[in-house]
């Protein structure tokens, strides 16, 4: 069974000790810090106290949510940002982290309505910026060990898997890799479907994001992140078993966006997604059973990709 990561962010109202806590009780695999449980400067202290409180709770803290910031406008601001970063990476394996996931940057020029930002607003410029940085930052993950994902999220110069993949390529580092993020993409009109994203993004993907939405109207911003994995529009039978034709092995990172009590999502998403993992390795086994055996009808099952009413 591929790992499972429980991300802080579900309990960002709360301390990262309970958001440890109750990955460990929900029966997850490890936790992602996300950025609002540490500060850039004092980083080594939270990752040394959240291995300290690891071994006394019994879970890992294998991922770090560490944003780039590295396309402003100030030269001195982003060379400084990637000094600390590569810092930052050179200390991770002390802390038990192999991977790192964020962002290059954001780009926000109309706050209803994320289409027009990030990827849709950047400059041939603020790509440069990026891939220059990384240029740097990747080679430090190599000598370290650790993984760099770029999170396909809204606002970001990589909010889209074609944009991520232009970045990829261009910084061209085994150590930079991507995160897809279904429920991100759900959230960018002009995105792709997750499920398309996948053969798009390949063997680029190294970590991906859950939550589930709901395209609507009576939010500025169109689309309503307060639903469980199984209640919203996404189709994760349909995405899971894309990753799973496309060799992704994990690990699966689970994010809940909504209100409310936390936990009740944070123990019903990681049962579901356990059964979808289940179901989609039975069903593909059985797929290719039937395609050994010549029997019609065995490439899998299709996905309707049309937009919800």
């Amino acid at each position: 069974m591929p790992k499972i990561y429980l991300n802080s962010f579900n309990y960002r109202k709360y301390s990262l000790e309970r958001a440890m806590r109750r990955a460990r009780e929900y029966g997850y695999d490890g936790v992602e810090i996300w950025s609002g449980h540490f500060k850039l400067e004092t980083v080594e202290e939270t990752l040394r106290e959240a291995q300290r409180l690891g071994r006394e709770i019994g879970i890992r803290v294998p991922v770090l949510n560490l944003s780039g910031n590295v396309i402003g406008d100030d030269p001195a601001e982003r060379e400084a940002r990637v000094r600390r970063l590569v810092e930052v990476i050179e200390r991770c394996p002390d802390h038990g982290v192999t991977l790192i996931n964020g962002y290059a940057g954001s780009l926000i020029v109309d706050r209803s309505n994320w289409a027009k930002n990030g990827s849709a607003a950047a400059t041939e410029e603020h790509y440069q910026r990026a891939i220059e940085a990384y240029r740097v930052l990747g080679p430090a993950a190599e000598r370290a060990g650790v993984t760099l994902t770029l999170e396909v999220h809204m606002n970001t110069i990589h909010d889209t898997a074609a944009s991520a993949v232009r970045l990829l390529h261009a910084i061209g580092s085994p150590s930079v890799r991507a995160n897809l993020d279904p429920g991100n993409m759900w959230g960018v009109r002009t995105s792709e479907h997750p499920v398309d994203a996948v053969p798009i993004l390949g063997d680029w993907i190294a970590f991906v994001h859950f939550k589930n939405a709901r395209r609507v109207s009576y939010l500025d911003v169109g689309v309503d992140y307060d639903f469980t994995l199984k209640e919203g529009e996404l189709d994760y039978y349909a995405i899971v078993s894309a990753l799973v034709r496309s060799g992704f092995e994990g690990p699966y990172g689970l994010e809940w966006s909504g209100s409310g009590d936390p936990s009740v999502p944070t123990r019903e998403d990681i049962d579901y997604l356990r059964g979808l993992l289940r179901d989609v390795a039975l069903d593909e086994g059985l797929a290719a059973r039937a395609v050994r055996s010549g029997a019609a009808g065995a490439e899998g099952p299709a996905s309707d990709h049309q937009e919800p009413l």
